[in-house]
């Protein structure tokens, strides 16, 4: 069984055990892990490491700066394999997380979900907190993780 198989497999029984929404989508895997947010999974370099995906905030032209100078420090100092970029697809401040893939099974694999889930909310009130914004939107952002996480 190649890595992907073996990745969907393990996290569609996550999800069912978790009674989390689970997605699949060619190779990439869509997690609904509340009712605003979602991040993707992928494999990456020929199975070699496990790529975690999140929206973390919208921006505009008020509160570009003080996004942008979080965002760089958080890619700096942040977590290993954690960086904070921009999406090319719409004005939305990015996570990403790289693991490797060795020794993912599914009980670790869970728990890196779990981990890249918390660490999520912990950088979006981080860069909210920086920008003097809420973490919480006002509405979904259901409609930008569509376009972001499924293009």
């Amino acid at each position: 069984m190649d890595f992907a198989t073996h990745l969907k497999a393990a996290l569609l029984e996550i999800g069912k055990d978790a009674q989390i929404p689970i997605e699949v989508v060619g190779d990439t895997i869509i997690v609904c892990y509340d009712e605003f947010n979602e991040c993707t999974l992928a494999p990456v370099n020929g199975g070699e490491a496990l790529e975690f995906q999140a929206p973390l905030l919208a921006f505009g032209p008020d509160n570009r700066d003080a996004l942008f100078a979080e965002a760089l420090r958080l890619s700096l100092y942040g977590s290993p394999g954690m960086a904070v970029g921009l999406s090319d697809k719409v004005p939305v401040l990015l996570l990403r997380r790289r693991v490797p893939a060795a020794g993912l099974h599914q009980r670790e694999l869970g728990e890196a979900l779990a981990g890249f889930i918390d660490l999520t909310r912990t950088v979006r009130e981080q860069i909210a907190s920086a920008a003097g914004e809420s973490s919480k939107p006002d509405s979904p952002l259901h409609a930008i993780d569509l376009v972001i996480l499924r293009a």
